[in-house]
């Protein structure tokens, strides 16, 4: 195992008394990170809330034996998105690494700027690289819109191929409803997958982005890093359920809170006291 992983006395009642008959025999994790700092530009600044740890596939595994004792766990798994990465390099590492589990698939982390011949032949010699990862971080505009961050190139070559485009809204779904709407008309064979329910981690968001996707079959949901039952129940009751996907968010924060300690950027009790700058969110 690696970084400040470790299950608690709390951890082992909630599976035994909560989830040991819950959980069923197979889980898929849609939403897992891995980190490899041989990819990262030397003195880039960090461009999220985590201390460096390294996630190798096999350190994922590990946790998720940890977290599903006795489940056999498949993982979607991506580079965490940090700005001076060699985006390729640690793509092909990731999708090299996951091959591991043939059960399991990748997906290659997109850049603002991204090459999109250059993501064509990654992708054409990783075939369980099924999606693109993009990431409002790494853009430099702000306020950001996903056209910010989503070059049509590669958006032309995920229609093309079919693959699923992983989108984290920092605003929620609200300001760019238009957007996507039109992005799935332009590229029908995209599969959206809006991570965090939409962003939703205020519970309260997510009604308003569930009426914005009305009509719209290509656009999934994933559950990673939602801690606020509402935000799950109003899930399950308003969206098809077909459609969303389990997501854990491992293994984001193994190494801790680059700010001072916590789980999620500062939102939850745990994390105070916190000298994250007030308003930065990852």
């Amino acid at each position: 195992m690696s970084g400040g992983f470790a299950l608690t006395a709390a951890d082992a009642a909630c599976w035994r008394d909560e989830l040991e008959d819950f959980v069923p025999p197979r889980v898929f994790d849609a939403h897992a990170h891995l980190r490899n700092e041989a990819f990262m530009a030397p003195g880039v600044p960090a461009s999220n809330d985590w201390r460096s740890a390294e996630t190798s596939f096999a350190t994922l595994q590990g946790i998720s034996a940890a977290l599903f004792p006795g489940r056999a766990v498949r993982h979607f798994a991506f580079p965490l998105p940090l700005r001076g990465v060699d985006a390729l390099g640690i793509s092909a590492w990731a999708a090299g690494a996951v091959a591991a589990d043939p059960c399991s698939r990748a997906a290659a982390q997109l850049l603002p700027e991204g090459d999109a011949a250059a993501l064509a032949r990654l992708i054409a010699g990783q075939a369980n690289l099924v999606a693109l990862k993009p990431y409002h971080a790494l853009c430099a505009r702000r306020p950001v819109r996903i056209a910010d961050y989503l070059p049509l190139p590669a958006l032309a070559l995920a229609d093309r191929l079919g693959l699923a485009v992983i989108l984290h809204l920092p605003a929620g779904l609200a300001p760019d409803a238009a957007e996507l709407r039109r992005l799935c008309g332009d590229f029908p064979r995209v599969r959206w997958i809006l991570a965090h329910c939409a962003g939703a981690f205020d519970a309260t968001a997510l009604a308003a982005a569930l009426a914005a996707t009305r009509g719209l079959a290509a656009v999934w949901l994933d559950t990673a890093a939602i801690c606020d039952p509402r935000t799950l129940v109003i899930a399950l009751q308003g969206f098809d359920r077909a459609r969303i996907l389990f997501g854990t968010d491992n293994a984001l924060g193994i190494g801790g809170c680059r700010w001072r300690k916590g789980a999620c950027a500062g939102a939850m009790p745990s994390c105070a006291p916190c000298a994250r700058p007030a308003g930065k969110r990852a």
